[in-house]
């Protein structure tokens, strides 16, 4: 009866270590999926992020080129101003004051333009940081979940092989 009992505890040790390395195998194998699945998603972002950079320095490097455009357009207006001011001293000191003025006029206009090409960038930039916090939160607390779900089957697994144990 004793010798039964012992090969019937043997048979479940047995059984149970089959079963474990059984769940350990899932486990890895899950663990690798979730490995992968989580380097391509920051192979994606790490993406996106080098692309979102790029359209930015572009932009950038745009609005560098239209603003030097601008200060020569400026200058030359300026100098030919200058010209014409030296050639008729009275009617060309009051024409020279009417262009300065619609050129001041042109130019806050232009600024502003620039003003708010710059927030619209600042924004982008903003609202992607935004989505990259929002997705490195939800993922955490994905990885969480996942721990607490890991856990608990160990707990259990140990809990039934513990009563297998104390049969």
């Amino acid at each position: 009866m004793l010798e039964s009992m012992r090969q019937e505890t043997a048979a479940l040790r047995q059984e149970t270590a089959g079963q474990f390395e059984s769940m350990r195998q899932e486990t890895a194998g899950q663990f690798e999926s979730m490995r992968q699945e989580t380097a391509g998603q920051l192979a994606l972002m790490r993406q996106e992020t080098a692309a979102l950079r790029q359209e930015t320095a572009g932009q950038f490097e745009s609005m560098r080129q239209e603003t030097a455009a601008l200060r020569q357009e400026t200058a030359s207006q300026f100098e030919s101003m200058r010209q014409e001011n030296s050639a008729a001293h009275a009617e060309t000191r009051q024409h020279s004051e009417a262009v300065a003025a619609e050129t001041r006029r042109y130019f806050d206009v232009v600024a502003e333009d620039l003003r708010s090409d710059l927030k619209a960038v600042a924004e982008g930039v903003s609202a992607n940081t935004e989505r990259i916090d929002n997705l490195r939160s939800e993922m955490k607390e994905e990885f969480v979940d996942v721990r607490s779900m890991i856990q608990f089957s160990h707990g259990e697994l140990d809990r039934r092989i513990r009563t297998l144990e104390g049969t």
